[in-house]
């Protein structure tokens, strides 16, 4: 908890944030939940580490290079606490906003359940801020995501009144 809570604050500055991940904390972070190694404050840390290293080019290149680094954090949402969810769907925010272009990266967050996680989001209980920002991924590629099988577009009717449309 000490490693991450230095690391959380180490995050803010630009070189401090590229050399924490040149030295493999983003897989490191992915792996420690993994392997199950942490408990609620463990992981709201790391979530917080990996939401910080993402506003990097590098971080959100690790997160995504990583076979299970999308999945771990949408699998993270709604099941740790509210902490979690808002630094999960930052993480999402900052991947998606940056992934434009990648129609392959907006794919792999509908297979691993991140895009139902953010409609869950849409209804749960949380910070209205939370709330607009997994609207905004939602609307940014709802084209993309409203095209594919794996997509139930009643979803996306459901949270019409959210996404501005």
């Amino acid at each position: 908890k000490a490693a991450l809570q230095m690391l959380l604050l180490s995050c803010p500055w630009g070189i401090c944030r590229t050399k924490i991940v040149e030295a493999g904390a983003v897989a490191e972070i992915i792996e420690m939940e993994l392997r199950g190694d942490s408990d609620k404050r463990m992981t709201e840390l790391g979530l917080g580490v990996l939401e910080q290293l993402c506003m990097c080019a590098d971080g959100r290149a690790e997160l995504v290079g990583h076979a299970a680094g999308l999945a771990v954090v949408a699998q993270r949402m709604i099941r740790v606490s509210a902490a979690a969810d808002e630094r999960a769907v930052g993480i999402l925010t900052a991947v998606a906003k940056h992934s434009a272009a990648s129609g392959e990266v907006v794919r792999e967050m509908m297979s691993v359940g991140a895009v139902w996680k953010l409609c869950l989001v849409m209804q749960a209980e949380c910070l209205s801020g939370v709330r607009e920002k997994a609207g905004w991924v939602l609307r940014l590629h709802s084209r993309e995501w409203k095209n594919s099988p794996c997509f139930d577009s009643d979803l996306l009717r459901l949270h019409s009144r959210y996404l501005g449309r």
